[in-house]
């Protein structure tokens, strides 16, 4: 009989995944983790202490198979299924699946910290806040509620790659104000650029991942160039700031300012010498739970 944990955590691993120090053995944890395997080493993973599952293709068409064909997940609460190239301290997943139970959130990320290959500057961490809620999360790194995974799944075969699908979901959430967001008590080190078998598949069709996206945006009425937007946020002082309010807006934007000019400072020296690489960073402590599920219930979600 599997034990009570609530949380599951399901990588899409290849050959060099990261995902052996996402535990430590002698240290108790509250999540499970099983491995989805997609490359042709029938050894590999196998003496670890977590199930290996065998499913070819690209992220999400493999976990659609794999989430359509077994039940297992069904059992967990909440789960985390991030890229196999992310670097985070087992303390990180803890905290992770901690916040999006305090929050109430169904879609979730942890920020990419400041040494990070990235895509979205709105992904990165910014310091000045706890977590910010948003209208995108980014496919790389989505935690998901068990109910909203379950309605989620059907979009994982829209394309090979998954691009567009980070906007595509947090719509599925309605308007206004989402449970989703970027948590920046948590983040992860993107260790590798932007890439993959998915990529040289569609490399080899002559097509492209921007093409991918602009015809899932088109398909669910979005617009083909999105700007992702915070939409409101918790900050390091447990104030929620919402961006539809003037004054909390004006901060909002004075907070992302600040931040945004303390990473490019730093960001020349990082890629010059340890982009990709995960470094030790002093945050301010994370906020508590108990904290977070307080302010949670007093977010007007939904409106």
């Amino acid at each position: 009989m599997r034990d009570a944990r609530r949380f599951l955590v399901v990588v899409r691993a290849g050959d060099t995944s990261l995902h052996p120090s996402w535990t430590d053995a002698s240290l108790s944890r509250s999540f499970d983790l099983v491995v989805s395997y997609y490359g042709r080493d029938p050894d590999r993973y196998r003496d670890a202490p977590f199930r290996r599952i065998d499913d070819e293709g690209p992220k999400f068409i493999g976990l659609q198979r794999l989430f359509e064909r077994e039940t297992f997940w069904r059992d967990y609460d909440w789960v985390w299924l991030p890229d196999d190239d992310l670097a985070i301290e087992p303390s990180g997943i803890d905290r992770l699946f901690a916040m999006v139970e305090a929050l109430g959130f169904d879609l979730a990320q942890p920020a990419l910290d400041w040494h990070s290959h990235y895509s979205f500057g709105i992904t990165l961490r910014s310091p000045s806040f706890s977590v910010r809620c948003t209208d995108m999360v980014e496919i790389m790194a989505p935690c998901f509620s068990r109910a909203f995974l379950d309605r989620c799944l059907p979009t994982f075969d829209e394309n090979l790659t998954g691009w567009g699908l980070s906007f595509v979901w947090p719509q599925l959430l309605g308007t206004g104000l989402r449970r989703c967001g970027i948590l920046d008590d948590v983040t992860v080190t993107h260790t590798r650029a932007v890439g993959g078998p998915a990529y040289d598949a569609l490399r080899a069709e002559g097509a492209s991942p921007h093409a991918e996206r602009a015809r899932v945006l088109a398909r669910h009425g979005l617009p083909a160039q999105p700007h992702p937007r915070t939409l409101g946020a918790i900050d390091r002082n447990a104030r929620w700031l919402d961006g539809r309010r003037r004054g909390d807006a004006g901060r909002l934007a004075r907070l992302h300012e600040r931040d945004a000019w303390a990473f490019h400072a730093e960001r020349p020296l990082i890629e010059a010498t340890a982009l990709g690489r995960p470094t030790e960073h002093r945050a301010p402590p994370a906020l508590d739970p108990g904290r977070l599920r307080a302010l949670a219930a007093g977010m007007p979600f939904g409106t």
